[in-house]
């Protein structure tokens, strides 16, 4: 399967998440299917914003951080460029994707209070 992660990774499902598994068991493996809706959303089209050039360095493809008013952090893709400007899109590189993951549950162990609590493994 393209880009397989035979890495595993700790991970915490409940029966409201995104993967709905029934009692996992150990050595389970399974398909899951992700649509654009319920992975990174629809491609939305009107988000490609027109700015005056980065400078030389530009290229289409590469990716740059923008600084929101509310302090947070953005992740730009260069989609296009000429002399004097940039085209930049925000939208997720696998925004307007369907996802499929090949999981295979290796563990299974209860969550401690704390976990809960915070709602992630640690």
């Amino acid at each position: 399967m393209p880009g397989r992660r035979d890495t595993p990774f700790r991970s915490a499902r409940s029966a409201g998440g995104s993967l709905k598994p029934e009692r996992p068991q150990a050595a389970n493996v399974k398909i899951e299917r992700a649509t654009p809706s319920t992975a990174r959303g629809l491609v939305g089209s009107g988000l490609v914003a027109e700015i005056e050039t980065l400078g030389p360095e530009a290229q289409v493809g590469m990716m740059v951080h923008a600084h929101h008013p509310n302090g947070g952090v953005g992740v730009l893709r260069v989609v296009g460029l000429d002399d004097k400007t940039v085209r930049l899109d925000p939208n997720h590189l696998l925004a307007g994707k369907d996802l499929v993951f090949e999981v295979e549950v290796v563990k299974v162990e209860m969550a401690i209070t704390e976990e809960i609590a915070h709602g992630h493994v640690h």
